[in-house]
């Protein structure tokens, strides 16, 4: 708009001056055109640098050198008849009926104008840029608007080395409608404002361009204007389709609809959507990549993990129940052969049925959100115990407190869970007939402390690392399930597990109590 300005007031007070033979008014004329003439070039490179992305070298201290020109040339012009810096001798010199003048143009004058082409050509280079490498999206618009600069800077040249048969006459004013017809097609016949390189370019400075995966450049309209090569290989996009188009031109699925989803499906296969914002220099938005990760052979192991988690959770549950209950009639209906071993049938199922608990509790506790409540730790802990002690009769289960306060906000089935595995674990692992378990509950500043004593053996470093492990260790096989339970309870309480030996272990649950 800056540039356009400087033109129209250029070919106004230009035109105006070639009917005005009164001096006084036609140096006023003149004086409003040379001031015009100076603004155009450094309006034409701002504009060519915002436009292709470039706009943080507007805020550079070489550009406000060049921006000081224009402003100190219209106080100079405004002075000259005071001091005579810009032009001397200036007197009428009529030729083809119209009132054209001449003067000789002083030092300040010729770096003006010579500054005024050299910005000029710069924008026009910038423009050429972009033509260059953004190809097909703006070549029409840049490629008018460079060539909109030719018959401008051809006329201040002819005007300023006073070539032809008349040098006074600035035909430049002439060859404006040269430049009027090359920016109004830029400006009307094509889409230069609705989208622009300065998306593209911040596309370029992205780390994320470099990826392999699919990327779409989006610009500020939501409009796709540029693919990398996978995506365009993925979604067969070829040269002689033109930008910009809709997301759902190129995807088949509109951008508010692939954002709520996260995910596309282009021919079977599955990709998961990832948007990142783009920025200018000014941190100003020019757009954002869309960029498609996929996760189809995922998507099927996640699946084949579901069925089996199923046939565990239902199948090997329900068939173990039947081996369970077989071999308790076989235990109480005969005595005639001490081969059969009923005993040992009964327990392999009860461990199996055991592995299943583990799975389907952990998946109901913990693959749903964390929700804390105001517990009381000690009404959770007597509960856990009271289970436990009905599940094994021959277990003696301690319980001590020394907690004032004994409520705490925390997520309570991640806490019963923990504390059901703990306990059970030292259960289970003891080397006598009547296992001997303590809990006691206590509180140190911050913290909450749940511990666990048996007179076990020590608890073997492999399964300490499955309770701070991330993930099951290949080696632990089922034993291992319940102790990967307690790891991810552990995480969902945001807590800490600490293990002690002397005589016995002592596990240590450590909650925040804020």
């Amino acid at each position: 708009m800056g540039n356009i300005a400087a033109v129209a007031f250029f070919s106004i007070a230009y035109g105006t001056g070639l009917l005005v033979y009164e001096p006084v008014l036609r140096e006023f004329l003149e004086s409003i055109a040379f001031i015009a003439l100076s603004f155009m070039g450094p309006f034409f490179v701002a504009f060519g640098l915002e436009y292709t992305g470039r706009g943080g070298l507007l805020r550079t201290p070489l550009f406000g050198l060049i921006a000081g020109v224009p402003v100190v040339t219209t106080l100079l012009v405004a002075t000259n008849p005071l001091h005579g810096l810009v032009w001397r001798n200036f007197e009428l010199a009529p030729v083809f009926g119209t009132a054209t003048v001449q003067y000789t143009l002083q030092p300040w004058a010729v770096f003006a104008v010579v500054v005024s082409v050299l910005t000029g050509g710069i924008g026009s280079l910038v423009l050429i840029e972009a033509i260059v490498n953004y190809g097909r999206l703006y070549r029409r618009e840049a490629t008018a608007v460079m060539f909109s600069t030719l018959p401008v800077i051809s006329g201040v040249l002819l005007w300023i080395f006073q070539v032809g048969p008349a040098p006074q006459l600035h035909l430049t004013s002439v060859f404006m409608l040269g430049h009027l017809a090359c920016d109004s097609y830029a400006f009307v016949g094509t889409h230069m404002f609705e989208t622009s390189p300065a998306t593209q370019r911040a596309a370029e400075r992205s780390s994320l361009a470099d990826l392999n995966e699919p990327i779409l450049v989006l610009d500020t309209a939501g409009n796709v204007v540029n693919l990398n090569s996978s995506a365009e290989a993925l979604f067969e996009w070829g040269g002689s389709q033109s930008f910009p188009v809709s997301v759902a031109g190129v995807t088949g699925v509109d951008r508010a609809t692939m954002l709520e989803t996260a995910e596309v499906n282009v021919d079977g296969r599955l990709f998961a959507v990832s948007k990142t914002p783009l920025t200018g220099h000014s941190s100003g938005s020019v757009g954002e990549l869309l960029v498609l990760y996929e996760i189809t052979a995922q998507r099927e192991r996640e699946q084949q993990l579901s069925v089996l988690n199923r046939v565990l959770r239902h199948n090997l549950r329900n068939e173990m129940t039947v081996i369970k209950g077989r071999a308790e009639a076989i235990k109480t209906a005969t005595d005639i052969d001490p081969e059969v071993n009923a005993d040992s049938i009964i327990e392999a199922s009860d461990r199996l049925l055991s592995i299943v608990g583990n799975i389907r509790n952990s998946e109901r506790v913990l693959d749903g959100p964390t929700t804390r409540t105001e517990t009381d730790l000690q009404e959770v802990t007597k509960k856990v115990c009271a289970e436990l002690r009905d599940r094994y009769p021959g277990a003696t289960i301690h319980l001590g407190s020394s907690l004032r306060n004994k409520t705490v906000s925390t997520d309570t089935g991640a806490l019963e869970l923990a504390l059901q595995n703990l306990i059970e674990n030292a259960i289970v692992h003891s080397e006598t007939a009547t296992p001997e378990v303590s809990i006691i509950l206590g509180r140190e500043t911050g913290t909450y402390r749940i511990t666990i004593e048996d007179t076990n053996p020590r608890i073997p470093d492999i399964e300490q690392a499955s309770l701070q492990a991330d993930q099951e260790h290949p080696l632990q096989h089922g034993k291992g399930l319940g102790l990967w339970t307690v790891s991810r309870c552990v995480t969902a309480l945001n807590g800490e597990l600490q293990f002690q030996y002397d005589d016995g272990n002592r596990v240590t649950l450590m909650i925040p109590s804020d």
